[in-house]
């Protein structure tokens, strides 16, 4: 896996991505604080509108398996 400061170097988007939040910071947009706080909300309804699959069942919860 690629370190961050690798990332940063060799992926565009990532790049992109990193400058535009740095930005916003800098811009007094938002905090940095506020920024973990919504790309952690975002993760959050990710997997809310996205749920991952789960390799049991319902029954198996219900029985004390999993």
């Amino acid at each position: 896996m690629m370190k961050m400061h690798e990332r940063y170097m060799n992926d565009p988007k990532f790049h992109a991505l990193v400058d535009m939040i740095l930005s916003v910071i800098m811009n007094g947009e938002f905090t940095p604080t506020e920024i973990r706080e919504a790309a952690m909300l975002a993760q959050i309804r990710y997997e809310e509108i996205k749920p991952r699959q789960t390799a049991f069942t319902i029954e198996d919860i219900q029985r004390g398996k999993v």
